[in-house]
This record gives C-alpha cells, structure tokens and sequence, in this order.
C-alpha cells in the first residue's frame, strides 16, 4: 500500500479499505464506475474465493477500454496501475 501516493482513486477489496480511506480515494471493487481508478489492489485473502487467477486483464474487465499494468504481486496482494 505504500506504493500508492495520497490523494489516489483505488478500487480494492472491502478489507483494505479503511487502511486506505484516510489518505486516498477509495471504492469497493467492483463499484467504482463510473471513475475510474488509478489503481486496483486486490488483497488474496479478502477477495473472490479464489482470487482472479489474471488480476490485471480482470481489472480491465471492470473497466472496459482501460489498461492496468502490474506494479506489485506478492505476499497476497496485487496491485496495479492505470496506465495513460
């Protein structure tokens, strides 16, 4: 999470977003349209039962005609970015 400035849109999963509201804009995923984030955080062990198994083209798929890139997959969380 760290790597996600103040001040950012990020879409995530309903466990992370009180770590986040203080200092960033935040929606529950899936409900974010019509913004569109500058990054999605999916948290493994909050999310889908399983997670998606292609987090970033899932990303997309919740906002049709967007590019995210991967900046982070590990420890159980995946974040990515809105690429421009």
């Amino acid at each position: 999470m760290s790597e996600i400035p103040d001040g950012a849109t990020v879409e995530t999963d309903f466990g992370l977003m009180a770590k986040l509201t203080h200092r960033t804009r935040v929606f529950r995923m899936g409900y974010a349209a019509p913004e569109v984030p500058q990054f999605v955080l999916i948290d493994a062990h909050t999310s889908q039962n399983p997670p998606p198994r292609h987090p970033v083209p899932y990303a997309e798929s919740l906002h049709p005609g967007t590019t995210y890139g991967l900046v982070r997959d590990g420890d159980g969380y995946t974040l990515m970015r809105r690429v421009p």
